[in-house]
């Protein structure tokens, strides 16, 4: 724990090197990371819905089909957004990247298809019982504040440092 520019208590992730060059990252809090999570279960959700809604105004297909259809439609946006998102944005989401968060690799390395397949894969071990009791309880006790998806993926979610605008500009 090392205390930041405004006194608060922070947690920090440190990659030393073989050249012995140490690289600090600030590990993202329980808070930001469950604001990050709301947001991306919003966009998620107006997906899905746009998806639903797209389904059903084709109107070509049976009531059956439809069903069938929205529930391919739902599973795919569930379980395909949070991958898609980290994998190809450098380990962030739309929610992450609003609150500065960034997914990495332990090592440091940028999260890749494997991790976040894995990391995603355990989303529905760290819901349980309800809105993720496990990942939470999981984060709350690990001290590199990593849920179980993070634990099993070799992953852990930063904060990513703001620069600062010259006054000048």
């Amino acid at each position: 724990m090392v205390r930041d520019e405004q006194g608060f208590l922070t947690a920090q992730h440190i990659i030393r090197t073989p050249e012995l060059v140490e690289f600090e990252f600030e590990l993202a809090g329980l808070a930001s990371r469950l604001l990050a999570w709301l947001l991306d279960s919003l966009f998620s959700i107006a997906i899905s819905i746009t998806g639903i809604i797209a389904v059903s105004l084709l109107g070509l297909v049976s009531d059956v089909l439809s069903n069938f259809l929205t529930y391919v439609v739902g599973f795919l946006v569930n379980w395909g957004y949070f991958v898609v998102f980290e994998w190809r944005m450098g380990g962030q989401t739309p929610g992450k990247r609003a609150l500065g968060l960034r997914a990495i690799q332990v090592s440091g390395a940028r999260v890749g298809f494997t991790q976040a397949v894995l990391r995603n894969l355990m989303r529905g071990f760290d819901h349980l019982p309800f809105l993720y009791g496990a990942g939470g309880v999981t984060a709350l006790l690990a001290p590199s504040r990593r849920r179980l998806g993070d634990l099993v993926a070799g992953t852990v979610v930063v904060r990513e440092k703001r620069k600062k605008l010259p006054s000048s500009l």
